[in-house]
């Protein structure tokens, strides 16, 4: 399920993984707030690249953390 939604901060660290979290437009079953993402999950765009209130496309899918908890993570970007 392609979903859109809005930059709301990327985080580019030395050392660190690049990041960043996505508002949804719309309602994720099984989720609130926001999305986070990983910069190598990116396609036709490097992280470097877009910026806070940007719209994006992108799709879910669930992570299930070492804790055992289950979060929503962003699969792919859609430019």
């Amino acid at each position: 399920m392609k979903i859109t939604g809005t930059i709301r901060g990327i985080s580019i660290k030395q050392g660190k993984v690049p990041c960043g979290f996505i508002t949804p437009d719309t309602l994720i079953p099984g989720h609130e707030g926001n999305i986070l993402f990983f910069a190598d999950k990116l396609i036709g765009i490097a992280i470097e690249d877009l910026e806070r209130g940007n719209l994006v496309e992108f799709s879910v899918k669930e992570w299930n953390r070492k804790d055992g908890t289950v979060k929503k993570l962003l699969m792919k970007y859609i430019f």
